[in-house]
């Protein structure tokens, strides 16, 4: 299958930009005794708050540190849906989560596994009918319980890379194509600047939304997006 048209590579991430891509990570998971809470983007400690939403013991089930977690990123999971998500819907929404692979890669699975009608498919759609909670910050909830298949992806990156159809399919292939280069050149970008068990889709949103960011001329701030 064949990228779609509207999806785009950010320019950072194209063969020869790594060095300003490893800037643009290591300003982003930067410290800054300077901001409240000591760090430069509140989203630094998206993936690692209370030690990450995919360590095995909560895996497979939505926490409080979830929620919280989700924050960082600049959204908010209103207190009926919060409710919702950890209490009253939650014998619905977890048994969708428990069937998501904890273990795999965007970069090397199939276009199934991200599919219409699937179990991520399905648990982003129940997701949204939460009390106001859209796609982004249904996407937002997938990315931090399985950090390595499914990607953030929020009106700033959409507006670089592009809105095709199914954006994780689009960025599968992409990950997949030219025998995995662009894969490769994440693991590089994340191991320079000193993340090397960051994933790759994490670098890639990182990288997509500072760069974004900066085409914006948004000045520096403490949140994400």
């Amino acid at each position: 299958m064949s990228k779609s048209k509207a999806f785009r590579l950010p320019t950072f991430l194209l063969d020869g930009k790594e060095g300003e891509a490893v800037d643009r990570l290591e300003d982003y998971l930067a410290h800054d005794p300077g901001q409240p809470g000591g760090v430069a983007y509140t989203g630094s400690l998206f993936d690692t708050w209370d030690r990450g939403g995919d360590r095995p013991e909560v895996a497979d089930h939505f926490t409080n540190s979830d929620v919280v977690a989700v924050g960082f990123l600049s959204v908010r999971v209103r207190p009926r849906a919060a409710i919702q998500l950890l209490q009253t819907d939650a014998d619905e929404i977890n048994p969708l989560l428990a069937q998501i692979p904890v273990d795999v890669d965007l970069a090397h699975t199939s276009a199934e596994l991200v599919g219409a009608g699937q179990p991520a498919d399905q648990l982003w759609n129940k997701l949204r009918h939460l009390d106001h909670v859209g796609p982004t910050i249904a996407g937002k909830l997938l990315a931090r319980k399985r950090p390595r298949l499914i990607p953030v992806y929020d009106s700033l990156v959409k507006a670089l890379v592009g809105a095709p159809p199914n954006f994780w399919e689009s960025l599968r292939v992409a990950l997949q194509d030219d025998g995995g280069a662009l894969t490769e050149r994440l693991h590089r970008i994340g191991t320079d600047a000193g993340v090397p068990d960051l994933s790759i889709l994490r670098v890639f949103d990182i990288v997509a939304w500072m760069e974004a960011k900066g085409l914006k001329g948004e000045q520096r701030t403490s949140v994400h997006p």
